[in-house]
């Protein structure tokens, strides 16, 4: 079925209600303790930044609504009412996509919280208030076993630190931003003059000291993230001292920058930033199963990536100044893993899903994906560069030594629950998504650096992803009646891979586009994503026809229809600032800013090949002659910024399809 412009109007029923929300006063008082090292005062300065769901940063499309996620509908606290403007509610539902507020956004602002969907400062903040309460009350700060430390007795500075004396332990831990972090009340130091002789850290949390004794919450946090930040700080200085050749860790190990590991990797530390990756971040990239996640059995370089990612959507903006000292650390951290580089580890159907090493090997390329996102979009340029020319060709091609691109769910068991097993169920979807994210960065590096793909569309031949629900269940039978129910509600349609997905959205118009009525959100992401690398390779083509263009205008078109008449903008998922916060929909929601972008980028093109065409075309120079062409691995992405920013003299309907 051939989609025309007429269809292009969204039921009105599928817009989202947006919802307006007040700061809590209470949210105050923690604020006055995070600044306590008078050092961060100029670095602050710098790193406030305009915070875009109150700074009203569209300057080029002020007349469009926020597409800032609204989380809070009702909250046990805090009941809010919702503020509702009809008129630009329904302008939203109508056209979702006549502009490019997103993407305005995410091209003019750095960053993770800038960039995506992480909620507001108001959100970020109630996420973490309740760990916060519980240790900080008017000034002391305390844990519920911990003895209480007045703030204003902490050091304001670190002085020279006398690793053989035995108050050095006294010292760790107590000079600390936030609030006083869990105390190393034993180190065990050796002389670290060589690379052998690296410093044995041996924390015991359990002390019996007249003169300071202290003990831990025997409830736990302490001692599941205990090891792991051990281990994430021996590996971080492991490096440090070996520094390999080509490395680019910039700090050289001393006493001092041992303690500032300490306090950043502490297990209290840990559990605040995996709780802000969660809440705030995970959205935008669910490639982890959370329902089965314990920090204790993963990789301790997957954890220290994913607490800096977290530490970088902190409401306190002097987090992420801290987890800035630690990004090249943990990515050289992260890059030497054996099991990274370990050619040996690779995934088939006659694989044994629980066998150890594929999990290490998967948590390796969890954790280096991550960290080529965190740096892509918090390093320095520098960072930003390696990531984009080195680092992330690593990523991929190790992804396909584990064979992550030819994953399927075909062969799980779902006849019977005695023989489904959630773990092959786990395993196989954090395959496919963990290819699906891999794919979608290389397409962002494509479509906004013009970088030339890695990843060709005909290698990814695994499923797409399953639905939300079957992901994030808590229990086997849950799982297992949910997978069922997605099973029964798809088996009438033909599997889909996408570059069957693209095949059929480009082909003759008289093809049925109802199994995409039918997909999630992700999946219609990734699908136009793909599009996006045809539109690529119409741009670098040197014989690109009309006809080659013609079938991505299709391809794009249909999309929009698929979009519009699946009602998607329904489905987005709000949750309020709590236990399920993970659950709402992340960047994904912008597919149709992405579709229409490719569209104008089409446009472009084929002004550019139309002679005749130049004196009216809207992208021509201003003294008449066509552009010189596309620049491309660009460190900036000034060409699109440029396009998006000439489009917005034009409306939508201007764009032309001759096909229709």
């Amino acid at each position: 079925m051939l989609a025309t412009p007429d269809d292009f109007q969204m039921p009105l029923d599928c817009a989202r209600n947006d919802v307006v929300a007040e700061p809590d006063p209470d949210l105050d008082d923690w604020h006055s303790i995070s600044n306590d090292l008078p050092i961060l005062d100029e670095l602050l300065t710098v790193w406030q930044q305009p915070n875009w769901d109150t700074q009203g940063l569209f300057d080029l499309a002020s007349h469009e609504p926020s597409t800032s996620l609204n989380l809070f509908s009702q909250s046990p606290k805090n009941q809010m009412q919702p503020y509702i403007d009809n008129t630009t509610v329904s302008t939203l539902a109508r056209n979702p996509a006549s502009t490019f507020p997103f993407l305005t956004r995410f091209l003019q602002y750095g960053g993770l919280l800038d960039s995506f969907e992480c909620g507001s400062l108001f959100e970020r903040q109630q996420i973490i208030s309740p760990q916060l309460r519980r240790r900080c009350t008017r000034g002391t700060c305390s844990d519920d076993n911990d003895p209480a430390i007045n703030i204003q007795d902490l050091p304001s500075e670190i002085g020279p630190v006398d690793v053989a004396s035995p108050s050095f332990s006294e010292a760790l831990f107590t000079r600390t931003e936030c609030r006083p972090h869990l105390q190393y009340t034993q180190m065990l130091f050796t002389d670290a003059s060589t690379p052998d002789d690296l410093i044995n850290l041996t924390p015991n949390f359990m002390m019996d000291d007249q003169s300071h004794s202290t003990t831990t919450s025997s409830s736990g946090i302490h001692e599941v993230y205990q090891s792991t930040a051990v281990k994430i700080v021996q590996m971080i200085k492991e490096v440090a001292f070996l520094k390999p050749r080509g490395s680019k860790i910039p700090i050289d190990w001393s006493p001092v920058i041992e303690q500032a590991c300490l306090e950043f990797f502490s297990p209290l530390n840990l559990e605040k930033s995996l709780i802000l990756f969660w809440s705030c971040w995970y959205a935008n990239c669910p490639i982890l199963h959370k329902p089965t996640f314990m920090a204790e059995t993963r990789s301790p370089a997957l954890v220290a990536s994913l607490a800096l990612i977290g530490a970088c959507v902190s409401p306190d903006p002097a987090d992420r100044i801290r987890a800035s000292v630690w990004f090249d650390n943990v990515e050289e951290v992260v890059f030497s893993d054996e099991f990274l580089q370990d050619e040996s580890i690779e995934f088939s159907h006659d694989s044994v899903y629980d066998d150890p090493k594929i999990w290490g090997r998967l948590d390796a390329l969890q954790a280096a994906f991550h960290i080529c996102v965190l740096q892509n979009w918090e390093g320095s340029m520098e960072s930003k560069r390696r990531i984009r020319r080195y680092r992330y060709t690593t990523v991929v091609a190790i992804a396909r030594e584990l064979g992550l691109e030819k994953t399927t769910l075909e062969d799980l068991q779902l006849k019977d629950f005695s023989q489904f097993k959630w773990t092959d169920f786990i395993l196989l979807e954090t395959f496919i998504r963990t290819a699906t994210y891999i794919f979608l960065v290389d397409s962002y590096f494509v479509v906004f650096h013009h970088s030339p793909p890695r990843i060709m569309l005909a290698e990814l031949q695994m499923d797409l992803t399953c639905s939300e629900a079957c992901f994030e269940a808590e229990t086997a039978e849950g799982c297992f009646a949910l997978l069922c129910s997605w099973a029964r509600s798809s088996q009438s349609q033909p599997r889909l891979s996408i570059p069957r997905a693209v095949e059929l959205l480009c082909g003759t118009p008289d093809q049925s586009l109802d199994v995409f009525q039918s997909l999630s959100i992700l999946n219609m992401f990734t699908i136009v994503t793909a599009l996006h690398t045809l539109v690529f390779n119409c741009q670098t083509s040197l014989t690109c026809s009309e006809s080659t263009i013609t079938s991505a205008e299709r391809g794009l078109m249909q999309w929009s229809w698929a979009w519009n008449n699946g009602c998607y903008m329904s489905k987005l998922r709000n949750f309020c600032a709590g236990e399920d916060m993970w659950k709402h929909t992340g960047f994904i929601q912008h597919g149709p800013e992405f579709c229409l972008l490719a569209r104008v980028v089409l446009e472009q093109l084929k002004a550019q090949q139309d002679s005749n065409y130049e004196s009216q075309a809207a992208w021509s120079s201003s003294n008449g002659r066509k552009s010189n062409g596309a620049k491309f691995d660009n460190s900036d992405m000034s060409q699109v910024t440029q396009l998006i920013r000439k489009f917005q003299h034009f409306s939508v309907s201007e764009l032309q399809y001759p096909w229709l």
